[in-house]
């Protein structure tokens, strides 16, 4: 018998939150669907309230994370997570600066 849906078990698991318009970007940014769910994981980060993510002298938002680790959280390989990010730098979604991810807001000024 199939267990529906119910409160307690979406507070028992942690969901990525994917912005709708991300699924939109064929068009606009030549990206791969592995590379969308990258920039959506990384979105999700920095926008949660328990806040995963630090502020530079400047006030801009980064993630201090690299390939490897999402690659271990997204249970991928390595060189498929690299991979995914320069597809993301390439495309101006992320910006890396020395060990810091900064991730551009292209979900809210559609």
């Amino acid at each position: 018998m199939s267990k529906f849906c119910d409160e307690e078990s979406f507070k028992q698991n942690d969901f990525v939150l994917f912005p709708r318009a991300i699924m939109n970007w064929d068009s606009e940014f030549n990206i791969s669907n592995g590379a969308k769910i990258v920039y959506a994981f990384l979105y999700d980060m920095v926008h949660r309230v328990s806040g995963g993510y630090e502020v530079d002298e400047e006030h801009h938002i980064y993630v201090n994370y690299d390939g490897k680790d999402i690659a271990e959280d997204l249970h991928m390989k390595s060189e498929d997570a690299e991979g995914y990010l320069k597809e993301l730098v390439d495309a101006r979604l992320v910006e890396r600066r020395d060990e810091r991810l900064y991730i551009l807001d292209f979900v809210r000024k559609r």
